[in-house]
């Protein structure tokens, strides 16, 4: 049985250079090449599927007060055409939830949300209000009713003023006891972490677990510009990182500026391999039954002009052994990898564990908070049931 078909992709930011190339190439032969990677050899006989992007960026005509954040990050925006654009690239639903859907300010969400909807598609993780940030999505995809639900670290809503539904565990809880009954899965996306860090952060993790124990069926996460790897979070899959769709990151001089500002280089870590950003992927799910879901990866590659295609054979090749690497690191299995995300981790919580509510977010796992200890009892219980005994 075969109920409907969804097809996630990573990162999208059609303006800066991106917005360019597509001008080069024009506006319809770039969308149909978009198009060809985010949804692949279509079949005419299964159902169309729903193609869920993260918009990185804003929609404003006006753009941004200034250049840059007060932490060095970029402010990124595009034209508010750019939303018909993406439809016609065979984009379906924008996830709003992460750190620039802001860069325009609280006006400029209204607006992207206003873009969205004008051009025909749908958004979530955003709103004029905290209640309606938080809302979760409910998308027909063939005869499944799936629910997205999206939270992540950008300009969080505030009761009555506009912005993003932020990444909080008390957030995602209420927006995930919001889920109607009868939907036949749920999705959460997670937009948040240290960039150009392939490794998941174990507050990640947590969040990540959070998400399954609440209802999710599957777990999409963003952020960092490169891709992570898949683990199995009770029995769910959690794909910590699709990596960038659409984007300019690849681009030398881009990168080096964007690496000189990220948290990484402030630690003094780095980014050891710069090509990380050239690597995507598009995950096609499949909602078999209410609950059952199977997936597929379509390895992608972001080219010399921003834009993705499908890996040759080669560099599929090379995508499976980065990615078999990856997930080693996201299910534990990696000590190495482990070892170097707790080093950064510490550094991140020394460094910053004192500041803003973001940072404060960023150094949860190095804070006594009741859920660690729960997460410690729920361990304990594990492995004592490993042995036979009983608690």
């Amino acid at each position: 049985m075969l109920l409907g078909k969804l097809t996630f992709v990573g990162d999208c930011m059609p303006g800066r250079l991106v917005g360019r190339s597509l001008e080069r190439m024009g506006l319809s032969a770039s969308a149909r090449r978009v198009r060809a990677s985010a949804r692949g050899a279509e079949d005419a006989s299964s159902p169309r599927a729903v193609v869920v992007a993260n918009l990185e960026c804003a929609l404003d005509a006006a753009g941004p007060a200034r250049p840059y954040k007060d932490d060095g990050g970029p402010n990124l925006h595009a034209s508010p055409a750019m939303a018909d654009w993406l439809r016609q690239a065979g984009v379906d639903v924008l996830v709003l939830a992460n750190n620039h859907a802001g860069d325009c300010g609280r006006a400029g969400i209204v607006s992207t949300c206003r873009a969205i909807r004008s051009a025909g598609l749908a958004c979530v993780g955003a709103g004029d209000d905290y209640d309606r940030a938080i809302a979760p999505l409910v998308v027909r995809a063939g005869d499944a009713r799936v629910a997205i639900v999206a939270v992540g670290n950008g300009l969080a809503a505030d009761g009555g003023r506009p912005g993003v539904s932020p990444l909080r565990t008390a957030t995602l809880r209420q927006a995930l006891a919001r889920v109607e009954s009868d939907v036949d899965a749920t999705v959460v996306v997670l937009h948040g972490g240290i960039e150009f860090l392939s490794t998941p952060e174990s507050w990640l993790r947590d969040l990540a677990a959070e998400a399954v124990r609440g209802g999710a069926d599957l777990v999409v996460g963003g952020h960092p510009h490169c891709l992570r790897g898949l683990a199995s979070v009770g029995g769910r899959p959690v794909f910590y990182s699709l990596g960038d769709f659409l984007a300019d990151t690849r681009h030398e001089a881009t990168l080096a500026d964007h690496v000189r500002r990220t948290a990484l280089t402030a630690l003094g870590f780095g980014v050891a391999d710069p090509s990380v950003c050239r690597w995507s992927m598009a995950l096609d799910v499949t909602v078999q039954s209410r609950r059952r879901l199977t997936w597929s990866v379509r390895p992608l590659v972001i080219d010399e002009d921003f834009l993705p295609r499908p890996a040759t054979p080669q560099e599929s090749t090379e995508f499976d052994r980065r990615m078999a690497a990856l997930c080693e690191a996201a299910s534990g299995q990696d000590r190495a990898a482990l070892r170097f995300v707790r080093a950064v981790e510490k550094a991140y919580a020394r460094r910053y564990g004192t500041g803003r509510t973001t940072r404060q977010w960023l150094t949860l796992p190095f804070r006594v908070r009741g859920r660690h200890l729960r997460s410690l009892w729920r361990r304990a219980r594990e492995l004592v049931g490993t042995t036979g005994c009983r608690l």
